[in-house]
């Protein structure tokens, strides 16, 4: 089931593993490296980012989802399935629920992906037989860690359309526990703050989720909301779309946002993050009986 946040919430912006066990995790030493290059940091604490790193990846699962559909027109039965893949992060827990974020475009469009091919040939059939298309869909979403080699089946999504939100639901269970790091749902970042972006890469057919770092080169209103996204010079792949945006606040890592998409040109690709101001009001529809 699929639910919308259509409330106006333009005021917010005015007012301001294995069975055996989990599998060991690669500590990314380029990627710490070229952060220890670009910040000043002492031994002590490259450590405690270092072990915060590895909580945030064992923390990013990605996101299956197939689609089932059944299309009849008349006599004429279409059947077909989808599967995308993409990432999210669990960030809370309540009344037995835990509540993943992702964005809303990974949880939105999911009900009946039809290709162009589908979509003639219905189109063409219908106008023939001069029948409505009878459409029934099944979808199921899976979150998977690959550091416990567990899948589990989600039961509800809920999106939000101003910041671009969306929100994954699933019943808790003795594995999967919120991110431990302090949330940021204030927009407060600036051009040339340095960002983490994890996500599981389609195109590397990755089996554990990836880390990019880079800086945001611009910010812009997120039409038509007028609330802003961010413009990052990180290495973005499809997939990494609902993926977790990190920023380094007082030494430690923050959740400042999620991945939305790619953009730029052929030469030179960017990736957008959209901001979390909207994420209580979000929680607070989705946790709704």
């Amino acid at each position: 089931m699929k639910k919308t946040l259509v409330a106006s919430l333009c005021g917010l912006l005015l007012s301001g593993c294995i069975a055996s066990g989990p599998k060991p995790l690669p500590i990314l030493n380029p990627f710490l490296q070229s952060l220890e290059t670009k910040i000043n940091y002492d031994n002590s604490n490259t450590k405690v980012l270092e072990s915060e790193i590895e909580l945030a990846l064992r923390s990013t699962y990605e996101v299956k989802i197939s689609s089932e559909f059944q299309i009849t027109i008349g006599e004429i039965v279409i059947n077909s399935n989808m599967e995308t893949s993409s990432t999210a992060t669990p960030i809370w827990e309540k009344d037995n629920f835990i509540y993943f974020l992702t964005a809303m475009h990974v949880v939105s469009d999911k009900s009946i992906p039809l290709t162009q091919e589908y979509t003639d040939l219905i189109e063409a059939e219908s106008k023939r037989l001069n029948e409505k298309p009878e459409i029934k869909a099944t979808i199921k979403i899976l979150m998977y860690s690959p550091y416990l080699d567990k899948e589990f089946e989600a039961n509800d999504s809920y999106y939000e359309p101003l910041c671009k939100l969306g929100v994954i639901r699933m019943p808790s269970n003795e594995y999967v526990k919120p991110i431990p790091f302090k949330i940021d749902k204030n927009s407060s970042m600036h051009i040339g703050d340095y960002v983490y972006n994890l996500g599981y890469p389609v195109c590397l057919q990755a089996v554990t989720p990836s880390m990019n770092s880079g800086h945001i080169v611009s910010i812009k209103p997120l039409l038509p909301s007028l609330y802003p996204n961010y413009i990052i010079d990180n290495h973005i792949n499809p997939g990494d779309s609902g993926g977790p945006v990190y920023a380094l606040k007082n030494g430690h890592l923050t959740l400042v946002g999620v991945m939305e998409e790619i953009t730029g040109t052929t030469l030179t690709t960017y990736g957008v993050f959209n901001p979390l101001l909207t994420l209580d009001a979000l929680l607070e529809f989705s946790s709704k009986p």
